[in-house]
């Protein structure tokens, strides 16, 4: 009992997916919904435009002139709000999809009862089909919107039409609401197993598994366009891990992967998102708007804590200015200093091999 009511909230609440997972997409479903809204809104804009300019030589639709020059308004509306403050607020986003859907919904019961009070409703019958399939949402929060505008509808229809056409229109509203309801969920899980689907795709092919830091592959497309993250200067931090391959051979690889995961746990602390492992054992980190002294003071952080474990690591730091900057030099220049560096440490491992000899 207790999984069918998990599975049931799942369904409802999260599209049949894990709330955590429902979560970790939201993203993703944020910005399918704000395109999906922009590409409908301008469609149904312009619908009601030309029906506008219609009304003005059809005869049977001139009645209907303001409902169409009304509801184009609101949306173009919708659109303009959408565009100019949705892109980074997920809930605004939201609120003008469903602001859309009710003004489609209220455009459609007005025109299938008020304005055709001797006929049976149809437009409202298929925008009740179509518009909860465009965007995806919670299905509980979707299905309690279809429901609300069918009490609506019918109770509009049952004000203004005959008995005979009430009943057909309340009929086809609690049939079709009920193939929308499920036709919608049905469809929101896809999109959601969609998106965790691409989303674990994309961390395959971005996320070094063993770390858990940025991949090879994320670290060529995103440093290019890491300059546009700061306003004064870059940093980069380039850093080997020494004596992996001997640790490898002596001790195991796992003892090897200890050893990598910990430097990059490090790394991490230190520099955050923007960390990457380039190579069996090494690492770059970039910085926006810090000076060297904070970029040192931070890799002897790293250091410390690695030489606690015992193990050592080799570090390159070079810092520039954002205007004119070449991130190829910086990244050489970064990657130059750490060899120097890794020369000393194994030529003084060496020297002290020969002396304890």
């Amino acid at each position: 009992m207790s999984d069918f009511k998990k599975k049931l909230g799942e369904l409802l609440f999260c599209g049949g997916v894990s709330a955590e997972d429902y979560r970790n997409i939201s993203g993703e479903i944020h910005r399918s919904n704000r395109q999906n809204l922009t590409v409908f809104s301008v469609v149904s804009a312009v619908f009601l435009m030309v029906m506008t300019v219609l009304s003005f030589s059809i005869e049977e639709i001139e009645s209907n002139r303001m409902l169409y020059l009304g509801s184009m308004g609101i949306i173009a509306a919708i659109l303009i709000v959408s565009q100019l403050f949705g892109e980074k607020r997920p809930k605004l986003t939201l609120f003008c999809v469903y602001t859309f859907i009710s003004v489609l919904f209220i455009f459609g019961i007005i025109l299938g009862t008020v304005k055709n009070p001797d006929k049976i409703s149809t437009t409202f019958i298929a925008l009740l089909l179509t518009i909860p399939m465009l965007f995806t949402d919670r299905p509980i929060r979707m299905t309690a919107t279809i429901v609300f505008y069918i009490a609506v509808f019918s109770a509009v229809s049952a004000a203004v039409k005959t008995a005979s056409l009430t009943e057909a229109d309340i009929m086809d509203g609690c049939i079709f609401g009920a193939i929308s309801a499920i036709v919608s969920s049905y469809m929101m899980s896809v999109k959601c197993e969609r998106f965790i689907f691409e989303r674990k795709t994309l961390v395959l092919s971005e996320i070094d598994l063993l770390t858990g830091l940025h991949n090879r592959n994320s670290y060529e497309k995103s440093f290019p366009s890491f300059p546009e993250t700061a306003e004064r200067s870059v940093s980069c931090i380039y850093i080997d891990v020494n004596g992996l391959h001997e640790l490898n051979n002596s001790q195991g690889h796992e003892m090897g992967d200890r050893m990598l995961k910990f430097i990059a746990d490090e790394l991490n602390k230190q520099f955050g998102e923007s960390t990457f492992r380039i190579g069996g054992d090494e690492f770059v980190a970039f910085a926006a708007d810090i000076d060297r002294s904070e970029a040192e003071r931070r890799t002897e952080l790293i250091t410390q804590a690695a030489e606690k474990e015992t193990y050592h690591i080799s570090v390159g730091i070079d810092v520039r200015l954002k205007e004119g900057l070449s991130m190829e030099e910086l990244i050489r220049s970064a990657e130059s200093e750490m060899y120097k560096v890794k020369r000393l440490y194994y030529e003084q491992r060496g020297h002290d091999r020969r002396s304890r000899r």
